[in-house]
């Protein structure tokens, strides 16, 4: 007959003999409450793994929102100097062309060669 060469739990009983699953871990193939305790242990840390993960998506997910805040604060910021240096911009143009003008106003006045 052929048979297994894996490493089994089975009970004697009065219904005879019953293969039960065992645990393999990691390191080693655990039988009964060891192997009933470790998955218990594995469990606890693949969901300790797993809060990690969660817990750093959330952490990054909030350093992206903290971060697009800010790019918006620094563009609204730069709007508004842009606009303060546009106007300085025409302010000194215009303070720029009043003086030409005086000048041209000024030689024609006094009859010089332009």
């Amino acid at each position: 007959m052929a048979h297994s060469n894996q490493v089994r739990e089975f009970v004697l009983s009065d219904k005879g003999i019953h293969l039960l699953d065992v645990y393999v871990g990691s390191e080693r193939v655990l039988f009964g409450s060891a192997g009933s305790g470790q998955k218990i242990k594995d469990r606890a840390v693949k969901l300790a793994r797993e809060q990690e993960i969660t817990k750093k998506q959330r952490d990054l997910e909030i350093k992206k929102r903290l971060m697009e805040m800010n790019i918006i604060a620094l563009k609204e910021k730069y709007t508004e100097e842009e606009r303060e240096i546009e106007v300085m911009i025409e302010q000194d143009q215009e303070r720029e062309k009043t003086i030409n003008e005086e000048r041209n106003d000024m030689a024609v006045y006094r009859s010089a060669d332009r």
